[in-house]
This record gives C-alpha cells, structure tokens and sequence, in this order.
C-alpha cells in the first residue's frame, strides 16, 4: 500500500467511526509535477495508473472538478483555463 492508500483508509474509519454514512472516498497524490488519483469504495481500492501532468492544466482540472461533483459521470475536460 502507499502512502495515499493508508491516507483514504484513515479517512474512512475516522468517518465510520464519527457515525458517517459509508460512501466513495477520493483521492489524489502528486509529485508536484505528476498526479495520480484513487477512489476507496467500501474495500475496494481503484487506482487511475495514469500520471496528470500540469500540462495541459485542463485535464487535470477537469479530474479534479469531476471528483468534486457528479462520480457517476465520465471526467471532464475543462478546455478554458483562466
């Protein structure tokens, strides 16, 4: 396990433990340069073995957004960055 494995794990008993309703946690770890994100669904772990860079900074946002909105959807592509 890495380290962003043992950090969504944490998170998930520290909800369970606070009573919270179980539910898909999300993730990212990043180099700086490299993004790499994760999603704990009950026990099960699923890793995106692709690396985001910061360029083109809209594929990295649009993971971003979509981990923050609708999970059920494919990620977007943010094609405008301000």
């Amino acid at each position: 396990m890495s380290y962003s494995d043992f950090t969504v794990e944490a998170a998930r008993r520290f909800n369970e433990q606070a009573g919270e309703k179980a539910q898909p946690i999300y993730g990212c770890v990043t180099s700086g340069l490299l993004w790499r994100f994760l999603k704990l669904d009950g026990n099960q772990m699923t890793v995106d073995l692709k690396d985001y860079s910061l360029d083109p900074l809209g594929d990295l946002l649009g993971k971003l957004v979509w981990m923050c909105g609708d999970f059920n959807t494919t990620p977007v592509k943010v094609t405008h960055v301000l």
